[in-house]
């Protein structure tokens, strides 16, 4: 397994502090050793319309010069825009497609691997059948670009923050509903939000699981309130070997994003 770091801490999104530039992230990145980046879909590391072809080949040179290399693009739902893929309003659906077809050319241009797929919110009275055959729609056109650009989508639950998809299984029905070939992905916060068990979710994902992203409770780095020892022993029991993304810290300000960095990754490498 491969270590990753997400870059939503040191980001403008959802907390607008702190905020660092993106080259100064690559660089705390490789001097803390991890693998790869995670880079977050928002201004000011990597929101599409902001990056030129220029820009695109800068951060391609600094990932290089540094020995990295970008383990997913994680797109920005909620906000303004929303870019609710189940939305009622077929003009924020369109709008929140363009963006995935953006992150998806993005990852392409970087060389990225995966592309974090969430499967939105409902509103107040919509209901869930509604909501899941707008989802699949949405996940169904998100593949097909995701194809075009070589790259694979990886469909994420996130109960603590939406309330659609909310464990491993209802990413696999919802892959199966809209026949497409993506992955399933698991977020440790979300797992402990539930109070389920870590190594029930990754058994729950099977052969389908193809991304993994590691905070303790809180969003703290791993190993502050619980050891994580059994959450990758279950990973190699699975026989998963892919990357472990640390996606900590970003949802306050009164954080040290340096310290989450090389913490996160003296626990990890300690259980790996």
């Amino acid at each position: 397994m491969k270590l990753s770091f997400n870059t939503w801490v040191f980001c403008s999104f959802p907390a607008w502090l702190p905020t660092r530039s993106l080259d100064d992230v690559i660089d705390e990145l490789a001097v803390a050793g991890y693998d790869g980046i995670e880079i977050g879909a928002a201004a000011p590391h990597a929101y599409p319309d902001y990056l030129d072809v220029t820009r695109r080949g800068e951060i391609n040179a600094r990932l290089e010069q540094r020995g990295l290399t970008v383990s997913a693009l994680c797109p920005a739902l909620g906000g303004g825009p929303g870019f609710n893929p189940v939305s009622p309003e077929e003009a924020e659906r369109s709008a929140g497609l363009e963006y995935m077809r953006a992150c998806v050319d993005l990852a392409g241009d970087l060389g990225c691997p995966n592309v974090i797929w969430l499967g939105g919110w409902r509103r107040h009275g919509q209901e869930r059948a509604a909501a899941w055959e707008l989802a699949v729609t949405n996940l169904r056109q998100c593949a097909a670009a995701a194809r075009e650009s070589g790259v694979r989508l990886v469909v994420e639950p996130t109960p603590a923050d939406s309330n659609l998809l909310e464990h491993p299984g209802d990413c696999k029905r919802l892959i199966a509903d809209a026949g497409v070939d993506a992955g399933v992905m698991i977020d440790t916060f979300h797992v402990l939000h539930r109070h389920d068990e870590l190594g029930d979710a990754v058994a729950e994902s099977g052969d389908a699981l193809e991304y993994v992203h590691v905070s303790d409770e809180g969003r703290d780095a791993p190993g502050t309130h619980r050891h994580f020892g059994s959450f990758v022993a279950a990973l190699k029991e699975a026989g998963y070997d892919g990357w472990l993304s640390m996606e900590v810290g970003f949802n306050r300000r009164e954080v040290d994003p340096v310290t989450l960095v090389r913490a996160s990754a003296a626990h990890m490498r300690e259980i790996m």
